[in-house]
């Protein structure tokens, strides 16, 4: 099956699923929030980036939310070029990196959860938006591809006749 990478205005609008556009939509919402759950007050009154730079002074602290903000800023792109290009691919990276950073942004199992902040709540929320966004887009990609008529790949051999 040939891949569908046109740009809405030169591509086939009708192929394109409003799911896909839609969750690319919440995918990028959610990336944002993710990424400024950094700077909002997480635990005790500091910030993650805070509380990483300065309860251990070592180098390796810093590293976890430098990497999921990479990540989250990674998702917001690839829900960017998902509104604007129907490509699976893109879907699948926004599905992957949602739900990996929902995990990771998302406590399982703490005692209680009555001392953390808006900064964890809005990492939380973010991280569901990001991973139901993604899934969203991922299934409407699909849910568009089924909907074309098969074509032959150019590669294959036409029957003669």
């Amino acid at each position: 099956m040939a891949e569908r990478t046109e740009p809405y205005a030169g591509g086939n609008r009708e192929a394109w699923s409003p799911l896909q556009v839609l969750g690319s939509g919440l995918t990028i919402i959610g990336g944002v929030a993710y990424t400024v759950s950094f700077f909002l007050k997480y635990l005790f009154n500091a910030s993650l980036w805070h509380i990483a730079t300065t309860e251990n002074n070592h180098i390796l602290s810093i590293r976890e939310p430098l990497i999921l903000s990479i990540l989250a800023v990674l998702a917001v792109g690839l829900g960017l070029a998902g509104t604007t290009r129907d490509a699976t691919a893109l879907c699948v990276g926004q599905a992957i990196i949602g739900c990996y950073l929902f995990g990771q942004g998302f406590s399982w199992g703490l005692p209680s959860y009555s001392r953390l902040e808006i900064g964890y709540w809005t990492q939380a929320v973010g991280g569901l938006v990001m991973a139901v966004g993604g899934v969203l887009a991922l299934v409407g990609n699909l849910q568009g591809r089924a909907s074309l008529p098969h074509q032959p790949s150019e590669t294959q051999p036409q029957a003669e006749g």
